[in-house]
């Protein structure tokens, strides 16, 4: 293990993570120094701590080696990476004026940098505007990956950089593109720069003040749902935003090297013929017409209220297959068949390669097919077949490791609920299921006592630390987390 390198690496996130939070800083000296005249101290003395300890790891890695940099350090990296900002990005929530616990406050920051959206604050309005921009950062960081934006702003990486990169992107992402990585990884950003910037604008036209607007666009895009207002997106009662919102989801939903063919390469048609986007659409349009169907014969809606039901059900099911969690309706309340459909898509979530959570549409369909391979060798056992994912033979080996995704993630979950059935005994079983459902697949809100109307808040601080590393498994894959913890993974080589 090349320690040195991890640690310089490290020193550069941390370096990027104090720079987003000089933004807050300098937002609190303009705006805030008569309404909130302790969050500017916090600010300045949180940003303070953070470079210290990147100029710390910088110094300890200034003589690392950068060529023999190989797939053991860049997961050391991603893993390493993500729980520091997690650490560090509560830090003001600890100093400032909200003088949160610290549990409460890495859950916070971690539900932030995952993109999952939960939340322990029970008056999100009462928060300085500046807390709101850092939550609202948070997952707009969290939603490229700091990785990757490290790789995309500095290029002195090498031969790093290609496996930073490819550790924190998905081996079933669109595979093809041959640009450098430094060059890919930069287009990337100046692609999710562009999408924000886009959609920052429509929700300035559709009515949103210009702070709303920009928050929610970082966390739309993010597909994160952190909102400035209690109430989410329910708060605004305009059926513009809520489509303009519906769309960049959906952009969010989609893999970034699909972004890329569109946007850069010019290859509009990709759409249609790239199997996983193909059928994520498809899986989104099911799912809305058996949800507002069920909304309707169940009579949860009157037929009279037809164009409600569509629209609640059409943002829901996009809000949730995307992972993001903005909220229009509490489907908390909703009948028992549009429950379940809505914990599926939160299984699914988006695709390889997206800003969102969950399993990933790739991992589903190679997981589906095999399957039907399985069966067919039953009663034909000479077959010999190879599984296609986008048009390209998969290996065996990637098969494989997709199955084992799936019993990872199924013990991970059945985990989960039993740790957190043990810390949290008086929480009713739908709530424990969907906590962990909503946390571990990077959603936000779940059912019952953790629904869309409620939060986290009343969970105890053994609970919310469980939930908070569930978060981290979820958005980094499990893997980049779990071999934090063997112990041959950090020996030398």
């Amino acid at each position: 293990m090349n320690l040195r390198f991890v640690s310089l690496i490290l020193g550069g996130v941390l370096i990027i993570e104090s720079m987003m939070m000089v933004v807050c800083c300098l937002f609190s000296w303009f705006w805030e120094r008569e309404t909130s005249p302790e969050s500017f101290p916090a600010w300045i003395a949180s940003v303070l701590i953070i470079l210290l300890f990147a100029i710390f790891f910088a110094l300890v890695g200034r003589n690392a080696d950068r060529e023999n940099i190989f797939r053991r350090e860049a997961l050391a990296v991603v893993g390493l990476s993500w729980l520091l900002c997690g650490v560090f990005g509560a830090i003001p929530f600890i100093l400032g004026p909200t003088h949160m616990p610290w549990w409460d406050a890495f859950f916070e920051s971690f539900s932030g940098f995952t993109t999952t959206g939960s939340t322990v604050v029970q008056h999100l309005e009462k928060l300085p505007e500046s807390y709101l921009l850092w939550r609202s950062l948070m997952q707009w960081m969290g939603g490229m990956g700091v990785v990757v934006l490290f790789v995309a702003l500095l290029g002195f990486l090498g031969v790093g950089g290609k496996a930073l990169f490819q550790g924190e992107t998905s081996g079933l992402a669109e595979g093809d593109l041959k640009p450098r990585i430094q060059s890919l990884s930069l287009s990337y950003l100046i692609i999710y720069l562009s999408l924000t910037g886009v959609a920052a604008l429509g929700l300035l036209i559709f009515g949103m003040s210009f702070f709303d607007a920009v928050n929610h666009a970082m966390t739309a895009i993010a597909t994160g749902g952190f909102s400035p207002k209690d109430t989410s997106i329910a708060y605004y009662e305009s059926v513009f935003i809520q489509l303009w919102l519906v769309v960049i989801m959906l952009a969010g939903g989609v893999a970034f090297p699909i972004h890329y063919k569109i946007l850069v390469l010019k290859q509009i048609g990709v759409l249609r013929r790239n199997e996983e986007t193909r059928i994520y659409f498809m899986v989104i349009g099911v799912a809305i017409i058996l949800v507002t169907s069920d909304l309707l014969v169940t009579r949860h809606y009157q037929w009279s209220q037809f164009g409600n039901a569509l629209m609640d059900s059409i943002f829901s099911v996009v809000s949730v297959g995307t992972t993001t969690g903005y909220v229009t309706a509490d489907f908390a309340s909703w009948p028992p068949f549009a429950q379940v459909v809505l914990l599926l898509l939160m299984v699914m979530g988006g695709c390889a390669g997206s800003t969102s959570g969950g399993v990933k549409a790739a991992r589903m369909i190679v997981f589906t097919k095999e399957i039907f391979h399985q069966l067919r060798l039953v009663y034909r056992p000479r077959l010999i077949q190879r599984i296609r994912l986008n048009g390209r033979i998969l290996e065996d080996s990637l098969v494989s490791a997709v199955t084992f995704y799936f019993a990872l993630y199924l013990m991970i979950f059945i985990s989960g609920i039993v740790i957190l059935a043990l810390l949290e005994p008086k929480l009713e079983i739908d709530s424990t299921v969907s906590a962990v459902f909503a946390c571990l697949n990077n959603i936000g809100p779940g059912l019952d006592q953790i629904g869309p109307t409620e939060n986290f808040s009343f969970f105890n601080p053994a609970s919310k630390m469980w939930l908070s590393l569930l978060m981290l498994l979820g958005r980094l894959e499990l893997y980049a987390v779990l071999l934090l913890f063997v112990p041959g993974f950090w020996k030398k080589y």
